[in-house]
């Protein structure tokens, strides 16, 4: 059994309005189709992973799945990457960090994540490439959930690095 962290076991120093409970949805198609990502996250953790104990190397890391601040890809960019890594003798910390809502109908969150997709689906000319985060990044609901997720990330190094002699570290 995993050990599951909470962030904030009081109340987080950011937060994000309006998200509600969480939700798993199974990807249909895209780039991570049949995978499971999360949505709706408001109550960070961080999800232990331990090397069976004659593996161990102890290093620790702390793996952040992605998901542009609306989705968090729990399964392949959290899970596989924690199942691969502790297989090599890490322990890894998968953060499961707060999200803004995501639409409330399936199907208009569908083709949100269709449209995102279709950036990833090609190169990009060097002249539309951004560059800077604030160029995809400008809404105050996606401020607000970039604040939250930073908060989420410094917070759980802090955790670590105070649980590292209790892991091994």
């Amino acid at each position: 059994m995993n050990e599951l962290v909470r962030l904030w076991p009081k109340a987080p120093p950011t937060t994000i309005e309006y998200v509600p409970p969480e939700v798993t949805y199974t990807m249909r198609d895209g780039l991570a189709a049949v995978d499971d990502v999360l949505q709706e996250l408001s109550d960070p953790t961080l999800t232990v992973f331990e090397p069976l104990p004659d593996t161990s190397n102890g290093i620790g890391v702390i793996v952040v799945p992605g998901g542009e601040w609306t989705i968090n890809a729990w399964d392949h960019e959290g899970l596989q990457v924690a199942e691969w890594l502790t297989a090599l003798g890490y322990t890894v910390f998968v953060l499961k960090h707060r999200l803004q809502a995501s639409p409330a109908d399936p199907e208009e969150f569908a083709m949100l994540q269709s449209r995102k997709d279709g950036i990833h689906a090609g190169p990009i000319p060097h002249a539309r490439k951004p560059e800077a985060i604030s160029e995809l990044v400008s809404t105050e609901r996606y401020l607000r959930a970039r604040a939250a997720c930073a908060d989420d990330g410094r917070r759980a190094i802090e955790i670590v690095r105070a649980e590292a002699g209790r892991f091994g570290l």
